[in-house]
């Protein structure tokens, strides 16, 4: 018998006596295809299948980092660009996702809400300092004590926002 490499072979004893020694050998080969064939498909089905799980494992995952992590960031961002160029009104905006990024979005809303409100009280003090100012000026300029109180008492009801004011 010549070898061929595409069967597997083996050999079987062949008794044929009472004694249970083999008397003959039967050599018996199988196409190696028709062995390997079951578990070549089992094979490749099985890696087909992890290869969807892992396909789909990543997708998940990047929708979450997506949502949990790019856009809380990208809101930031842009948050502290608009802040960076002057507007301090910018926010984040809830609502904050959980841990540290959300704590660092409501850190950052409370930061530009008293930065806007410190400037908003910076640029009411300039505005009474020049009216103060101004009233100075005048008081120091005329020697009419009625004309300048009368001046005075205008520019005080328009800087505080009220409507009657008396001088004493």
């Amino acid at each position: 018998l010549l070898a061929d490499d595409a069967f597997e072979r083996g050999a079987l004893p062949l008794v044929l006596d009472d004694e249970g020694a083999p008397s003959a050998y039967v050599w018996v080969g199988i196409p190696r295809d028709a062995v390997l064939a079951s578990a070549e498909r089992t094979l490749f089905r099985n890696l087909t299948l992890l290869g969807l799980i892992a396909v789909g494992t990543l997708a998940v995952a990047w929708g979450f980092a997506n949502r949990l992590l790019a856009r809380p960031l990208e809101v930031l961002v842009t948050a502290a660009s608009r802040v960076a160029k002057g507007d301090l009104r910018a926010r984040v905006g809830g609502p904050y996702v959980r841990g540290e990024l959300g704590q660092l979005g409501r850190a950052f809303d409370e930061m530009t809400a008293a930065l806007e409100t410190r400037e908003s009280e910076r640029t009411r003090a300039e505005e009474v300092a020049g009216a103060l100012a101004r009233v100075g000026r005048e008081l120091s300029e005329t020697l009419d004590f009625t004309r300048a109180a009368d001046r005075t008492v205008s520019t005080l009801l328009s800087l505080f926002r009220v409507r009657t004011a008396a001088l004493y």
